[in-house]
């Protein structure tokens, strides 16, 4: 009896070391699970954190071009609601509480305020911040930090897991009488047998995969400590970049192409943001480190993606190394007023003058033009220098790319940012980038250029970033385009056979509004009855077009509810002001202007609903334009409409162009370098074009067709 008694006790152990063991395996699998749903937490926490603090930077003047309708928003701001964030913590009952404000108004207010915080939440992706983090950052590094280790454990005695919670729970069954003395008493023959027979594979188990699983038991037990988990994220932040990507499906936006060292050094260059006032989005962040870290580039992001607050990031990383840091931004004059008002909104940084700069250091914004008022003497050292639409300094022989030129080799950092890279020719894509790096250029030039589109990518990849806003912008509203195909009135086809007879390009493609001072354009009378349907629906409209008569006759149109022109001739602050007030003016209200002095660097999310008079020369032109509208903050569905006449000029365009914007896809969306794609229609097109409508309208044939001059909205040269 007491040797069995002894047995049983012996016998007993194992099973019990097999229950132990049995049940570390399962917390093993149950802590990877465990480790996944802490990540997406932490990570949400993070987000919503990201959210807040987006939401506090949107003052309450953001909500008027979301909301319809008279909304008292001085007594909003009275009683204390300056941010989306105060309206969208506020109650309803709460805004009703204010004075003037009704139901109706605190409800539509509270919507586009819950709209724009869903947007956000969308759209924002939990970074791994590890400068300064706040407590939600720790506890997000900590979750990835543990959800690696969990995963390596599991990974590690995968195959133990398996063979053991396999076949170790029948056997348990089958030796549960060793469990207990009484019951192992009254167990006899057969079982008492199967009984033995299970421990014996029990044991069997344990000495095969015990001792792993206990290890790894002991690994994925207890929390992490926060410092460690910081420190483990500093060595290795690929690595936990990567485990964040793998369960969240984030990764790193606008590094195809890249080598994968250089990718890691970008992730992991310490960016300082502390002098902005705003958050960056994922891609911004990395847009800002890549410039830094590259320090030569072109980021070729396009329209509305942000390319300015990614600058402003650099600067503000710059900044924070201490004093005496200098950087110099040339831009475009009607862009001058925007840069200003950026930097001073979205920053802690001021713009200075000129001596000041020169003095001191700090933020100087300049133009082409005015560059040459600038002395730099050539022992002054530039930390950053910016150059806003820099497809501008594209012709080697122009001045202002001498003067640009001139600055690069005193300049620690240099940014070209353009959305439109390749206008005219990749030959001219190619001598941007020489500026940058000649030895990619070398590789982009001649014979070794004739490759594949990634290809293309993998060689300009270390000095030229591009994202499409598809890619990263998931709060982006729906685009739709609509080719508004009119048949030419009577009139029309007599301003446009006199335009063809005497061969004047630009003339036949103006030639669709010419008769719309009588009131007898077809083209005229459907962008009036597109208004007019834009004020019923409570959207308001930008009218482009490259010609400043047909800006005119649509002006004469619409008494009241026009606002502009904006041309080449509007100085940048009054643009800034017709767009202001575009956003604080009624539904229905349009603003006029052509297409290139009011497609590049301004932000007109307040209008919906786009009309283009006329097809562009350049495909890049037309998605300038649209995209003023359709970028970050836009809430509504942007409509493109097309005015077009059948049979003539525009057709021909149309299909030049789309065969150009389907080699742009192929290439310049993510390389910038072909030499058809995004280029302007060639000018042995515009005479084959002219002579083909001659004989088609049975014309004879013009000695000197009135070819279109340079589309450069700056004068060639300067």
């Amino acid at each position: 009896m007491g040797e069995l008694s002894g047995d049983r006790r012996a016998l007993s152990d194992v099973v019990a070391s097999a229950a132990l063991v049995l049940g570390q395996a399962r917390s093993v699998q149950s802590a990877l699970a465990e480790a996944e749903r802490s990540l997406v937490s932490a990570a949400a926490a993070v987000v919503e954190a990201d959210v807040r603090q987006q939401l506090a930077a949107l003052p309450l003047e953001s909500l008027r071009g979301a909301v319809d309708g008279r909304v008292a928003w001085g007594a909003l701001l009275d009683a204390g609601y300056s941010t989306v964030a105060d309206i969208d913590a506020a109650s309803s009952w709460e805004l009703v509480a204010c004075d003037g404000v009704g139901e109706r108004s605190a409800e539509v207010v509270k919507a586009a305020a819950a709209e724009i915080a869903g947007s956000l939440r969308a759209s924002t992706r939990p970074a791994l911040r590890h400068e300064r983090p706040s407590s939600a950052d720790l506890a997000l590094i900590v979750a990835v930090v543990r959800l690696d280790a969990v995963a390596g454990h599991v990974r590690s005695v995968s195959t133990h897991l398996a063979a053991f919670i396999d076949a170790a729970p029948s056997a348990l069954v089958d030796a549960a009488p060793l469990r207990s003395g009484l019951r192992w008493l009254v167990t006899r023959g057969r079982r008492r047998l199967a009984a033995a027979r299970a421990t014996e594979r029990l044991e069997s188990l344990l000495a095969e995969h015990g001792a792993a699983i206990s290890a790894a038991a002991l690994g994925v037990a207890g929390p992490l400590d926060a410092q460690a988990s910081l420190r483990a994220y500093v060595t290795e932040p690929a690595r936990f970049l990567a485990v964040l990507d793998s369960r969240l499906g984030v990764r790193p936006a606008g590094i195809a192409g890249l080598a994968r060292e250089i990718a890691d050094a970008i992730e992991a260059f310490p960016l300082d943001v502390g002098a902005l006032r705003v958050m960056l989005r994922r891609y911004q962040e990395f847009g800002a480190k890549f410039a830094l870290q590259q320090r030569r580039v072109l980021l070729g992001d396009d329209m509305g993606l942000g390319k300015t607050i990614q600058a402003l990031a650099a600067m503000a990383h710059l900044s924070a190394q201490g004093p005496g840091w200098r950087v110099l931004v040339v831009c475009p004059a009607s862009v001058l007023v925007n840069w200003d008002r950026e930097i001073r909104a979205k920053s802690d940084l001021v713009p200075v003058g000129t001596d000041a700069w020169a003095l001191a250091g700090g933020v100087l914004v300049t133009t082409f033009e005015r560059l040459r008022d600038v002395h730099v003497p050539a022992s002054m050292p530039i930390g950053l220098l910016v150059v806003d639409e820099a497809h501008y300094v594209k012709n080697p022989d122009a001045q202002r790319t001498h003067r640009i030129r001139s600055l690069l080799p005193q300049c620690e950092r240099v940014l070209f940012m353009t959305g439109t890279a390749i206008e005219n020719r990749g030959a001219e894509f190619v001598d941007l980038v020489r500026m940058l790096d000649p030895a990619v250029a070398a590789r982009l030039n001649g014979p070794a250029a004739l490759v594949a589109p990634g290809e293309f990518r993998a060689r300009v990849a270390p000095v030229y970033l591009r994202r499409n806003a598809d890619e990263v912008l998931a709060e982006l509203p729906p685009l739709i385009e609509v080719d508004e195909w009119e048949e030419m009135t009577g009139h029309d086809t007599e301003h446009y056979r006199r335009a063809v007879a005497d061969g004047n390009f630009m003339a036949m493609r103006r030639a669709g509004f010419m008769a719309g001072a009588m009131r007898r354009s077809a083209k005229l009378d459907r962008l009036l009855e597109l208004a007019d349907q834009a004020r019923e629906s409570g959207h308001k409209v930008i009218v482009y077009s490259y010609f400043l008569d047909v800006l005119g006759i649509v002006m004469a149109e619409l008494p009241g509810t026009a606002l502009g022109p904006i041309t080449g001739a509007t100085p940048p602050a009054a643009r800034q002001g017709l767009v202001d007030a575009l956003a604080a003016a009624a539904p229905g209200t349009v603003l006029v202007s052509q297409i290139v002095a009011g497609g590049i660097g301004l932000n007109i999310q307040s209008a919906s609903v786009v009309i283009l008079c006329e097809p562009q020369v350049k495909p890049s032109t037309e998605r300038q334009a649209i995209a003023r509208a359709r970028r970050m903050g836009q809430l509504k569905t942007v409509h493109v409409h097309r005015l077009l006449n059948p049979d003539g000029i525009d057709e021909r365009i149309r299909e030049i162009l789309e065969a150009k914007e389907a080699a742009f896809d192929d290439y310049a969306r993510d390389s910038d370098l072909a030499d058809a794609s995004g280029a302007a229609i060639d000018p042995r097109a515009t005479l084959r074009i002219v002579t083909d409508e001659r004989r088609r309208l049975g014309l004879p044939d013009a000695q000197s067709p009135t070819l279109p001059a340079h589309e450069d909205p700056i004068r060639p040269g300067a």
